[in-house]
């Protein structure tokens, strides 16, 4: 028995779903002053957008004419660091004054600078290297966010957890779930999947776009 492309784009569509319900439920607590718990939803938000965007990669492969069990499809959404990694859409870089990366910024927003190519490179490289670490690092926060841990020196309270922290983590993963939703809309790269769920006639709606106060 195998899967079918429908069923795949099904079950990434309702994870989807979940993403941003999930979303919605950390800026609440967020609201709450609740920063530890709503930080740990947004992580575990992050990986149904990333379990969506791993289903329909794989509904591309079945389509293409390869096998896929039952039983290999949820092996294949098994690994938490694995859908956090398909989960990174965007990469933010923040650049404090006088710092290196502030000079690239510089450089790469100005096209008659000598440098502005090379500053381009090193920033990709930079953007790159850091899309690389963030899934174990969401995932590493995602537990300090969630659970009491001996640490040294004393132990992990996801009490201690920042406004700003919380408020960031909410912000980003927003923000990665709204690009997904605008490309489900628009991208040509995901024409077959709006062709082939246009006929569902229970496919829910998708949780709005709506991000967390940032002025008190």
């Amino acid at each position: 028995m195998t899967v079918s492309v429908r069923y795949l784009l099904e079950g990434a569509w309702y994870a989807l779903e979940q993403c941003g319900r999930l979303l919605h439920d950390a800026i609440d607590l967020y609201e709450r002053d609740r920063f530890g718990t709503a930080v740990g939803l947004a992580i575990l938000a992050r990986e149904e957008l990333g379990k969506a965007r791993i289903l329909i990669q794989l509904s591309g492969e079945v389509e293409a004419g390869k096998g896929l069990s039952p039983r290999e499809l949820s092996g294949a959404l098994a690994d938490h660091l694995e859908k956090q990694e398909h989960a990174q859409i965007s990469v933010v870089l923040s650049a404090g004054y006088g710092t290196r990366l502030q000079e690239l910024f510089k450089k790469a927003g100005d096209p008659s600078d000598p440098e502005f190519e090379a500053a381009n490179v090193e920033l990709e490289k930079i953007q790159e290297q850091k899309r690389r670490r963030m899934r174990q690092e969401r995932h590493s926060l995602r537990q300090r966010a969630m659970y009491v841990d001996p640490q040294t020196g004393g132990w992990n309270r996801p009490g201690d957890f920042t406004k700003e922290v919380s408020r960031d983590e909410l912000i980003y993963a927003m923000n990665d779930y709204s690009m997904m939703r605008h490309n489900l809309d628009v991208a040509e790269k995901y024409s077959r999947v709006r062709e082939c769920l246009s006929d569902w006639p229970g496919r829910p709606e998708l949780p709005e776009r709506r991000w967390p106060k940032v002025l008190d």
